[in-house]
């Protein structure tokens, strides 16, 4: 995966990696795969418990940028190291950290952002052929968790648009779930700028269980 030079320097102070494999002794169990970031890792376990029986839910969520070489990394990391096989993967990776360089007003930017997603399909078709991709959710301010937060997700919009066009390109599908949480009112709740509460992240599950089921 390439950038260009700068992701290093555009590092957040602290970067994480969180990695979780459910039923760790069962190498026969059928398995998906969610790559992301926290808002990913907030719903996993309640996607994980409504396909009980079915499927079990993993993860590798990540604080890294899409467009930065030390993402790939820890997905490799994560595919390679263990003996578990894939059914599905589903992407939800790339929308809210490196918000220092912005799609939505930075062509070059735009355009590496765009060539390293596309990399990171690719690369995800070595390990499973069957891949999903979840749009980004959106943002309140910091101050006040009922209003949305015009300025970041004016770039989480740019961002959809693009990785939405290259699940188009590829024939992927692609689960909208930014329209659902912007129309649906209230019911959608934010704990913090970035992250749902429980209820929320109870109706994510639901709605991306009715995709998988």
């Amino acid at each position: 995966m390439e950038n260009s030079g700068k992701d290093i320097k555009w590092r957040e102070n602290i970067e994480w990696s969180n990695i979780w494999w459910e039923k760790a002794n069962d190498a026969k169990q059928n398995r998906i795969a969610l790559l992301g970031d926290s808002v990913t890792r907030d719903f996993r376990g309640k996607l994980n418990r409504r396909l009980q029986g079915r499927y079990v839910v993993d993860i590798c969520a990540s604080s890294s940028q899409i467009t930065d070489p030390l993402l790939w990394k820890e997905y490799k990391f994560f595919f390679d190291c263990n003996e578990w096989k894939y059914s599905k993967v589903i992407l939800n990776t790339g929308g809210q950290h490196g918000h220092e360089r912005q799609c939505c007003t930075d062509k070059e930017y735009r355009e590496l952002f765009r060539k390293s997603y596309k990399e990171l399909v690719n690369s995800v078709y070595t390990y499973c052929p069957d891949i999903s991709i979840i749009s980004y959710t959106p943002t309140v301010e910091k101050e006040n968790l009922e209003k949305l937060d015009d300025v970041r997700n004016r770039e989480l919009a740019a961002r959809n648009e693009i990785v939405s066009d290259i699940a188009n390109e590829f024939s992927i599908p692609y689960i909208d779930i930014w329209e659902l949480i912007l129309t649906g009112g209230t019911k959608y709740k934010h704990r913090d700028f970035i992250h749902f509460e429980d209820n929320t992240n109870e109706l994510i599950s639901d709605y991306l269980f009715s995709f998988i089921h």
